[in-house]
């Protein structure tokens, strides 16, 4: 696999060896970091990843398991075998073992150096820890102390202060922590003039813990090879030493350890001997609790050598940043007599105490050296005073206060250093004067308050602010200036850099036509600014042209955004003060919001094709947005192109192609406002009657033809309390005037029907652009939005059908004239399978069926359309409404049914269809000649036709003296109701048939599923019932009927139905009370 292309590879750091690179340790470092990489995909199942590797050598879950020793040793060398196994490329660290190798025998000084600083610092991590465990063992054999001190006194530490994040356990590091001592002892047993030696190449490594801290403390009294070395012959009452197998006993109050780090060491004697391995080591250590080992050694066995030392050695002894070092230097610097303070400079002691002292952790060196420096306040310089200031050291910030206070802040110190005691909270009021005293603020650049600005400093921030705002007023700064401290990269790397943005937001607003365009739309992206740009937006301080339709358009996609050219011209340039430049989503609410304000741009700018591409916007808001825009602002002639225009063009006439003044209804008619208007102002509806002609009235008279009352809070609609002129035309219209008393609606709606011939409208335009409609509405490749759209529009455009679907009139240029809604275009969406297309043909149609003049004849053959929606116009178009008040315009009259097809409608297959008809039968039974069909509806195979012909029957000759709820079953009889006139069939023979047919032909069981909304049917036992009944009544005022059906009636009275059989009985008998030639049998 190639590498990429900042990855770095195994043979980098070969590379990087062979060319001993001084940047080796930060590229191994960087090598160490990289993760490692993971099975390919092509692994077999079960592979092992080095994650999982790392989890089974070390997880505790896993080792628990093993006893500790050789089982848990077989245990991990089987699991790296497995690992080891595998074919697929290993990481590349797990090779860096023989690298570091060949550099150790290589015995070359970088190679060695690099090795001692990686020990040192690295985690210890495979690959390279196998060398330096090998390194280890070589350099035990080879007793190379250096090597051998780094690794154990690592392993130490790591031990002692429970270091994570390493892949080696605390069991291999508490090992060689051990074995490391055990070495230092066989040498001291063994070769005690060379232990001092050895053993100062072990103590030269540790970390310098500070004894008086409680955490450091602590990892102090774990340590084992250095508490060794300084405690081995400390004794307890108890085991007679201090430590135990693997570790020290100190921690508690009854057993501190000792503060004297010679007197229990070990192998005492051998440190006795020379003073050279105590001397080197305070050349060497890193931790000044072994300094002070060394010098306690040195004072106590070497006092006469230490008054011999050579001053250079001294002065390279004091330029370690030691504190215990430092003060022994100075203790021995004092007690030398011949090296007196006025001869520091020619010995060179000089540049030791000024350079080095002054910043000595140890407080009585700073003392001294400050003591000294003094004398020599006058040749120090503004760098090394502002160095001791910005010591953590409280003394020698003073120090440096009080030569700094003497300097002259324009002579001396300048605007740069006064800036630098401003940001050091110890010296802020001293700045704070020398500014005042020494600089006018017109010398100062605005950019010098930028540093103390962007500060993490809440009291540093107030006073650059209070400045600015007191000497720099806003109406003396320009926008630049805002612009740059908002376009800052410090800006919000502070926790209070939001008082920096209040200031410059608040003065950048005084300034805001002075912005560019750029970086407004830069603030509206940035997170931090956007609701404060969006309220001069809101507020109108911004123009259009600092903020440009074209750009507000890309935020309503992310494929406009990412296309816009000024992304792609802004970003990455000098210009480009925001980071990300992604698609902003949520700005969209906002760009509705600015295009949809009227007084930025027209529908014209905005664009009807733009608003159309929207309607297929995947978020709603933004759907709903152009829908709305585009029925409030657009008209039908608005969507015509050129193609649509040619073609209603070349179909009309050159006299028709512009629209000729129709009669003018209301010219001269006299108008009257009262009330307050709801649509539109008092100006408005008078100018409306100026351009119909018509005459504004200033009072009711007799001459008023029109008094247009204002809706809101009209008493035509809320019973609001009449007014004079209400009253006074009420008056006048009952003395027989003709004034009508109309609302604004029925206003603003008969000036849309009669008041359009004045308008001036461009008919083809809008013919063309209804074609252009229709055909959106209708073609097979319109986008489903877009087709609604042009659906809804279309609806609500028509004269009549968009007033009741939005109760708001329509005028003017809004209409579209109900002649282009043509039954040539309309009729066939009847059989279009698109559901909301052919709502839209049968919507229109119900307004516009009878301008089509369409034949009942085809209404019926719609009755038969397989959509149940035709079939529902088409029945209610038949039908009509029970309630006579509710009359629709695409109704027929009964008289323009015919009969023939009405009772075909009663024998469909549909059940709708069937219901419909015998409720057109039964509605207009008389006009649609019902006795010549009854008997043939009572012959049809369908049952539920047959029972429904029953029941017409019974409801129409019926004996009037029995009730509707009358049951033969409960002898009951109800009141007598007020009789009408009856008649009888004209053919008696043919009754005997149809009643014959409906007791003998009419079987039981349940009536098939009725549709929803259709009336309840009787069963077929209570049709029979109702029969006999009927036929009863009947024969009782005929004799001869009587003769002719009482055999009938004897026959039927074996029915298998107890309540038929009854029925027939009660029949029989009263027939034999009144005719005394019926027998029964």
């Amino acid at each position: 696999m190639a590498p990429k292309s900042n990855e770095i590879t195994l043979e980098d750091i070969k590379s990087a060896i062979e060319k001993r690179d001084p940047a080796f340790i930060e590229k191994f470092n960087n090598f160490m970091n990289q993760p490692d990489p993971s099975p390919p995909e092509n692994a077999p199942e079960g592979s092992m990843s080095f994650y999982d590797l790392r989890s089974q050598l070390t997880g505790y879950w896993n080792l628990y398991k093993y006893n500790p020793g050789e089982e848990r040793m077989q245990y991990r060398n089987e699991v790296w075998a497995k690992y080891l196994a595998q074919e697929f490329p290993l990481p590349p660290r797990l090779y860096l073992d023989s690298v570091f190798l060949d550099l150790y025998e290589e015995d070359h000084e970088w190679g060695r150096q690099t090795l001692l600083r990686l020990i040192s610092s690295m985690q210890l991590k495979w690959g390279p820890w196998r060398a330096f465990k090998r390194i280890f063992k070589i350099a035990e054999q080879r007793n190379d102390y250096e090597m051998l001190g780094a690794i154990a006194s690592r392993m130490d530490t790591i031990s002692a202060a429970n270091e994570y994040g390493h892949e080696v356990t605390t069991g291999t590091t508490s090992y060689l922590r051990r074995r490391g001592w055990r070495f230092l002892r066989r040498v001291g047993q063994g070769m005690p003039s060379i232990y001092p030696y050895a053993a100062s190449q072990f103590m030269r490594w540790y970390p310098d813990w500070n004894y008086d801290n409680w955490s450091d403390k602590t990892k102090l009294t774990k340590l084992w090879i250095l508490n060794h070395i300084f405690f081995h012959n400390h004794k307890n009452s108890y085991e007679g030493r201090q430590y135990g197998r693997a570790s020290f006993n100190y921690g508690t109050y009854w057993n501190e350890m000792p503060t004297e780090l010679t007197k229990h060491s070990a192998f005492s004697e051998s440190w006795k001997t020379s003073p050279e391995p105590l001397l080197d080591l305070l050349l060497l250590c890193r931790a000044d609790r072994v300094a002070k080992f060394c010098i306690e050694g040195l004072q106590t066995h070497f006092k006469a050598r230490l008054r011999e030392l050579d001053l250079q050695f001294l002065i390279r002894l004091g330029q370690r940043p030691l504190g215990t070092v430092q003060s022994f230097v100075m203790e021995l610097i004092k007690e030398n007599p011949s090296w007196q303070k006025g001869k520091f400079k020619e010995l060179g002691l000089h540049e030791l105490i000024i350079d080095h002292f002054l910043i000595s952790p140890n407080s009585d060196v700073r003392e001294y050296a400050i003591t000294y420096t003094r004398d020599y306040s006058d040749a120090l310089t503004i760098a090394q005073m502002m160095v001791w200031l910005e010591s953590e050291h409280s003394d020698l910030q003073e120090f440096a206060l009080s030569l700094l206070a003497k300097k002259d802040a324009r002579e001396d110190l300048g605007l740069d250093t006064i800036q630098k005691l401003c940001l050091l909270s110890q010296s802020r009021d001293l700045a704070k004067k020398k500014l005042k005293k020494g600089f006018r603020p017109s010398e100062i650049p605005l950019e010098w308050f930028k540093p103390i600005l962007f500060n993490d400093d809440y009291y540093l921030i107030q006073f650059g602010l209070e400045y600015l705002k007191k000497e720099f007023p806003a109406k003396l700064l320009t926008a630049q200036w805002f612009q740059s401290l908002l376009q800052d990269p410090n800006l919000d790397k502070g926790y209070y850099s939001y008082m920096v943005r209040d200031y410059a937001i608040e003065n950048i607003e005084k300034h805001v036509h002075d912005l560019n365009g750029d970086w407004i739309k830069q603030a509206l992206l940035h997170s931090n600014y956007q609701w404060n740009v969006q309220s001069w937006v809101n507020a109108e301080k911004i123009s259009t042209k600092q903020l440009d339709l074209d750009w507000v358009k890309t935020l309503f996609s992310a494929e406009a955004w990412r296309e816009s050219e000024w992304v792609k011209q802004i970003k990455g340039t000098d210009k480009a003060w925001l980071d990300n430049f992604s698609y902003p989503e949520h700005m969209l609410n906002f760009a509705i919001t600015y295009i949809d304000h009227p007084k930025r741009f027209t529908p014209q700018e905005i664009g009807l094709d733009w608003l159309l591409t929207l309607l297929e916007h995947p978020n709603e808001t933004c759907k709903s947005y152009a829908l709305g825009y585009i029925q409030q602002n657009f008209n039908a002639a608005d969507f015509a192109r050129e193609a649509e225009l040619t073609e209603v063009s070349s179909q009309t006439n050159d006299t028709a192609s512009t629209q000729q003044p129709a009669d003018n209804p209301f010219e001269g008619k006299s108008f009257l406002f009262t009330g307050k208007l709801k649509n539109l102002t008092r100006k408005q509806a008078q100018e409306k009657v100026e351009q119909i002609d018509g005459v504004i009235a200033k009072s009711v008279t007799k001459k008023l033809d029109y008094l247009v009352v204002g809706d809101e809070g009209s008493p035509l609609f809320s019973g609001g309390k009449k007014g004079s002129k209400i009253t006074k035309a009420e008056a006048l219209r009952e003395e027989g005037l003709p004034i009508e008393v109309i609302s604004e609606t029925d206003w603003l709606r008969m000036l849309s029907e009669g008041g359009a011939a004045k308008a001036d409208i461009d008919i083809v335009g809008t013919e063309a652009g209804f074609l252009r409609l229709f055909r959106m509405a209708t073609d097979e490749a319109t986008l489903e939005n877009t087709r609604q759209f042009a659906i809804d529009f279309l609806k609500h455009r028509h004269l009549k059908l968009g007033p009741s679907m939005t109760g708001e009139a329509l005028e003017g240029e809004q209409v579209i004239p109900r002649s282009v809604y043509k039954a040539s275009l309309f009729l066939p969406l009847f059989e279009d399978e698109r559901a909301n297309v052919q709502r839209l043909g049968i919507d229109i149609a119900r307004y516009e069926l009878r301008t089509w003049s369409v034949p009942a004849t085809d209404i019926f053959n719609l009755c038969e359309s397989p959509h149940r929606a035709v079939r529902s116009f088409a029945l209610s178009a038949l039908l009509g409404s029970d309630d006579p008040d509710t009359k629709e315009e695409y109704f027929f009259a009964p008289e323009e049914l015919d009969p023939e097809l009405v009772f075909a409608l009663v024998e469909s297959r549909k059940r709708q269809v069937r219901y419909t008809g015998m409720a057109l039968v039964e509605k207009y039974y008389d006009v649609l000649e019902g006795d010549r069909f009854i008997i043939r509806l009572a012959e049809s195979p369908d049952r539920d036709v047959r029972t429904q012909a029953v029941k017409l029957l019974w409801m129409r000759y019926r004996n009037p003296a029995i009730s509707l709820e009358w049951s033969p079953k409960d002898d009951h009889r109800s009141k007598i109701r007020p009789s009408s006139k009856h008649t009888t069939p004209q053919s008696p023979e043919l009754l005997i048939d149809f009643v014959r047919a409906v007791l003998f032909g009419i079987p039981p069981g349940r009536l098939e599923k009725r549709p929803s909304g259709a009336s309840k049917p009787i069963s077929n036992s209570k049709a029979k019932i109702h029969m006999i009944e009927l036929a009863r009544d009947l024969a009782l005022q005929d004799e001869q009927f009587s003769s002719a059906l009482t055999p009938l009636f004897k026959k039927f009275l074996g029915s298998c139905q107890h309540s038929e059989s009854m029925a027939c009985l009660v029949a029989l008998t009263r027939l034999e009370a009144q005719n005394s030639n019926a027998t029964l049998n």
